[in-house]
């Protein structure tokens, strides 16, 4: 019979065991080394470490530790004396299925993450085993303590991280501004913690509808696919569980929409998380994920989740209805009249909702708002009288003139000299005629005073062009155009323009009226216009006729609508613009207010 090891030789068992308690980072579980350190303290020739899960008996885990003299034990004894060692640390039993001189000895190594509970088998060799499990008993079970907090602790840190996120992610969701933002943030985000290929939200209101996709800005309603996610969807809200594809034993739920979608998407895994109420599912999570599957772990974040981020949601989606809705939502939700505080809400919504229906028929003023140019139709172009060169100019433009007054003169030089020649060619016309009257010769003298004849015509259409040199103005009024004084000694010929003139009377304003406003203008209508330079004065206007030709100003499609002649003011310049408002009549408001819609729906809708 062999005795138990020296205090000296049970130092290495002993500083290895240590070594684990003051591991940083324990692995999930207690590893299988840890039982050959085990061995080695109490001088076992034979471990196994067993295991029991919540649900079921002890089983092995790992392998046996030397010997296979544990195997041959019976496996009753076995389970009672695990369950023993749970119940009470450690458990001893000498001799009997051992062997004689040799115990079994149990040692309880507390419980995995997942909830099991572990011991320690050994078969030992030692005539003095209390007392070594009174000395190296106390050391284990640190070691296991060590260990079970220390992971405690980082999966309370873990878990705080993951609770920390989530609480973030439901701040911003409360910051969106509507239910889809709200919406795609959410399920960017899960598709983000879990790193999954695809996030979805599906939402049932009358129908289970395809609200948002993760990192999608368009969804695809219409497909197969997307028919296909929301009976997945539909499923896990009437049954009111979560699902799960690969389905898990003992799942128990109808997995038939989650399977045909999965085939369809090609996904490795998918999980369906409800949001709702129980009883009351309104929504679901869609999570497809390429690699391994979602662990409990990652599922109970998303339940938390889940049942925190559907009361934000179901408020934004509330919000996004008509005011009629929600007044019967909340009549259908309690089922008889509103509490007293919800009944005075109502009340004042359903007062606001009248005011509102009867301030839209009250009438108001339709006033057609339109650019418009004053314009005259006295206008006087003033052009050049023969072919020649300006001498001087005595206007510019914008002047003022008046009717007879000289504008500018054209020089007259050759002119003088023609007049000179062409009286010297009379003279001696008249001095051939009385020649040959005096020779009695009556032919020649006849030509000869028609030669005179014709240098006295010639003559006229000189003096004639030498008066009118000087260039007057026609009527009396303001010079809107000409730029002869830069053009003095400048060539012009006969009709090419020189200055233009517009009289101080027959004023008419020009309204650019746009197409569209165009049915509602009249003759006779009434209106006014405002200038640019003077807009606090406002003067009447009525309309005269409308020109049957549109045209292009700054790029839309106008109609010129003449107004009757307007008395006009000394400060009116022709070419003056500013606004005219048309009055057509009075028009309730929402006619005011949905014209425009209204006439848009009827062109491009054919309403």
């Amino acid at each position: 019979m062999t005795t138990m090891p020296s205090a000296a030789l049970l130092m290495p068992p002993g500083a290895a065991l240590l070594r684990f308690a003051a591991s940083a980072t324990p692995e999930d579980g207690l590893p299988q080394e840890l039982l050959s350190h085990i061995r080695g303290l109490f001088g076992a020739s034979s471990g196994l470490r067993l295991e029991q899960p919540a649900s079921g008996g002890w089983r092995a885990c790992g392998k046996v530790d030397g010997t296979t003299e544990l195997l041959s034990v019976n496996s009753q004894l076995v389970e009672a004396a695990a369950t023993e060692a749970v119940a009470h640390t450690t458990f001893l039993l000498r001799g009997g299925p051992a062997g004689p001189g040799r115990a079994l000895l149990c040692v309880s190594l507390g419980m995995t993450e997942l909830g099991n509970s572990v011991v320690a088998m050994l078969v030992v060799d030692s005539p003095d085993l209390p007392r070594c499990v009174a000395t190296a008993g106390p050391l284990i079970q640190l070691v296991v303590q060590s260990a079970m907090l220390r992971r405690e602790t980082a999966t309370a840190a873990l878990t705080h991280e993951r609770l920390s996120g989530i609480l973030e992610t439901l701040e911003r969701m409360t910051r969106s501004a509507d239910f889809q933002a709200a919406a795609q943030f959410l399920v960017d985000d899960v598709a983000g913690r879990t790193k999954a290929q695809q996030v979805a939200l599906c939402w049932r209101g009358g129908e289970t509808r395809l609200k948002a996709i993760s990192h999608m800005d368009f969804i695809p309603r219409r497909t197969e696919l997307a028919r296909q996610i929301e009976d997945a969807a539909e499923d896990a809200m009437l049954q009111g569980q979560e699902l799960l594809w690969p389905a898990p034993p003992g799942q128990g739920a109808v997995t038939t929409a989650i399977g045909h979608y999965a085939q369809s998407s090609a996904a490795a895994h998918i999980a369906i998380i409800p949001l709702g109420r129980s009883g009351d599912f309104r929504a679901a999570l869609v999570i497809e994920t390429a690699g391994p599957a979602l662990q409990q772990k990652e599922l109970w974040l998303l339940r938390v989740l889940a049942d925190h981020a559907f009361p934000p949601l179901l408020h934004l989606q509330q919000a996004s209805h008509m005011l009629p809705r929600r007044l019967g939502r909340e009549l259908l939700r309690t089922g008889s009249l509103p509490r007293p505080g919800a009944m005075r809400r109502l009340a004042l919504a359903g007062l606001a909702a009248a005011l509102l229906l009867g301030v839209s028929f009250i009438t108001l003023p339709h006033r057609l708002s339109a650019p418009f140019i004053l314009r005259t139709d006295r206008l006087a172009l003033v052009s050049a009288p023969f072919d020649g060169f300006i001498e001087s100019v005595a206007v510019r433009v914008g002047e003022p003139v008046t009717a007879g007054q000289v504008l500018f003169r054209m020089k007259t030089r050759e002119l003088q000299l023609e007049r000179a020649a062409l009286l010297a060619d009379i003279a001696q016309h008249e001095r051939e005629a009385q020649k040959h009257q005096a020779a009695n010769a009556g032919s020649d003298m006849r030509i000869a005073l028609a030669q005179m004849e014709q240098s006295r015509a010639r003559l006229q259409q000189t003096e004639f062009r030498i008066a009118a040199a000087a260039v007057r103005a026609p009527i009396a009024g303001f010079v809107v155009e000409g730029e002869l004084p830069q053009q003095i000694g400048a060539a012009l010929r006969r009709g090419e323009p020189g200055f233009r003139i517009a009289a101080q009377e027959a004023f008419y304003a020009e309204v650019n009226m746009q197409e569209a406003d165009i049915a509602f203008v009249r003759p006779a209508m009434a209106g006014e216009i405002a200038f640019v330079g003077r807009p606090q004065a406002a003067f009447d206007i009525e309309v005269l006729r409308v020109v049957p030709q549109a045209s292009v100003q700054n790029g839309e499609n106008t109609i010129a609508v003449r107004s009757q002649p307007l008395p006009g003011e000394d400060w009116w310049r022709p070419g003056m613009t500013g606004i005219a408002r048309l009055d057509v009549g009075s028009r309730p408001i929402w006619w005011l207010a949905s014209r425009k819609l209204v006439d848009f729906l009827r062109l491009h809708v054919w309403w």
